[in-house]
C-alpha cells in the first residue's frame, strides 16, 4: 500500500496514467474534508481510465484500462490491462495514446480484460477525469458480454477545473 503522489506512469507505456490523476485529485479531496461528493458515500472506490480508439462507444474499441482500487486515499491495488482492438490503429490514436500496433496486438482480448476488471472493481464506485466517457464505453462492452453495469461515480474534472480557476497568478 502506498500513497498515491504523481500523475505519471502507466506500466504498460511509460504514458501519463490517468487513473492515477484521478486518485491524486481524490486522496486530497479526502483529505481536505472527509468522504467525497455525490453518491461516493465510502472512501474506497475505482479510479479508471480508458485509452480507446475513438470517441464513439458504439463504433470504436478499448484500446487500454488503467484503474486504481482506493480506500482512504491510498492505493491498495492496480489494474493494468492493453486490450487487442482486432483493427489497426488510426495515426491519430497512435499519437494521442502512445500506444503501437505491434502493443496493441499483444494485448488481451476484452472479454478477458472486461472480465478480470469486472472482478477488479466488484460493485464499487467509479472516479475519473470525464469518468462518464469511459463509463460508456466499459458499460457498452459489458452489456455486449453478457453483463449488467451499473455504477454511481465522480468526475474529477469539475474540482481540478475549479481549483486551476481558484488558483492565484504568479508573475
Amino acid at each position: 500500500m502506498r500513497k498515491y503522489q504523481n500523475c505519471r506512469g502507466s506500466a504498460v507505456s511509460g504514458r501519463q496514467a490517468g487513473a492515477g490523476c484521478a486518485a491524486s485529485t481524490a486522496a486530497a479531496l479526502l483529505q481536505e474534508g472527509g468522504n467525497i461528493e455525490g453518491n461516493m458515500t465510502e472512501n474506497e472506490y475505482i479510479a479508471v481510465d480508458l485509452e480507446t480508439t475513438g470517441l464513439n462507444p458504439k463504433v470504436d474499441r478499448i484500446l487500454e484500462i488503467g484503474a486504481l482500487l482506493v480506500r482512504d486515499g491510498v492505493v491498495q491495488e492496480e489494474f493494468q490491462r492493453l486490450v487487442n482492438p482486432c483493427c489497426l490503429l488510426g495515426e491519430t490514436t497512435v499519437q494521442i495514446t502512445g500506444i503501437t500496433d505491434e502493443m496493441a496486438a499483444g494485448g488481451a482480448e476484452l472479454k478477458a480484460a472486461m472480465e478480470e476488471f469486472l472482478d477488479f472493481c466488484g460493485g464499487l464506485p467509479l472516479l475519473g477525469h470525464r469518468v462518464l466517457f469511459d463509463y460508456r464505453f466499459l458499460k457498452r462492452a459489458a452489456v455486449n458480454l453478457g453483463h449488467s453495469f451499473e455504477r454511481s461515480g465522480m468526475d474529477t474534472l469539475e474540482p481540478v477545473s475549479y481549483t486551476h480557476l481558484t488558483l492565484p497568478t504568479i508573475a
